[in-house]
């Protein structure tokens, strides 16, 4: 018999936490757009998020950690590749590095996995507690990405099990989604927020990596 879930409202950090502790989704803010959580250590509850958004099993999730640090201990990146990933998270960029032990369901049975550690503290607070969770845009596979709450499509809000709003004074970022990096050919793979920053910081690692 699985254990009752909370019903699908508004939600702070720690209920947040203890529904991805019994298998639930939850969408929650972040410094770009909303994202739809899941525990990656959770198979059940990761097939959830690709059913909620109606995403191809093909697509691999990106994983927000809750630290720089702890990224590192799922992955394994060259040298250079982990001075990168230093260099930019916290922030709004998703680095692909060679994985280690995040779990096939997560990656699509992909050789990278994107590193994401979000600069925002509700983010933050979410993965101290509940661990890595998997990152990726709260909406319908296609459709535009929710930047408060009332973006939220209806059909996504009720099929979660919770919706966290932002801590007062912490909006989400400016709407756009992260910057994915590939750290193995040091190439953009979508551009996003802060995109010619880290185009530059690129360039120069992948100089080092030569």
């Amino acid at each position: 018999m699985t254990e009752e879930r909370p019903q699908s409202g508004f939600v702070d950090v720690e209920e947040a936490a203890d529904i991805l502790s019994t298998g639930g989704v939850v969408v929650y803010p972040t410094e770009t757009v909303y994202g739809m959580a899941a525990s990656i250590e959770d198979s059940e509850a990761v097939e959830r998020v690709f059913e909620v958004k109606h995403r191809s099993r093909n697509k691999p999730l990106s994983v927000a950690f809750p630290s720089v640090d702890e990224a590192l201990g799922w992955t394994s990146p060259s040298e250079a590749a982990e001075e990168f990933v230093r260099e930019v998270l916290p922030g709004a960029v998703t680095v692909l590095v060679p994985n280690d032990c995040v779990y096939e369901e997560v990656v699509a049975g992909e050789d990278l996995v994107g590193v994401r550690v979000s600069s925002h503290p509700d983010v933050r607070s979410l993965t101290e507690i509940a661990g890595p969770v998997t990152s990726t845009s709260a909406n319908t596979s296609g459709e535009p990405a929710a930047q408060s709450p009332e973006e939220i499509e209806l059909r996504i809000a009720e099929a979660v099990d919770g919706v966290m709003e932002a801590d007062e004074g912490l909006a989400v970022g400016s709407g756009e989604a992260s910057t994915v990096v590939d750290a193995t050919t040091w190439e953009v793979v979508r551009e996003g927020a802060d995109v010619e920053r880290v185009r530059r910081l690129l360039e120069e690692f992948s100089r080092r990596d030569r």
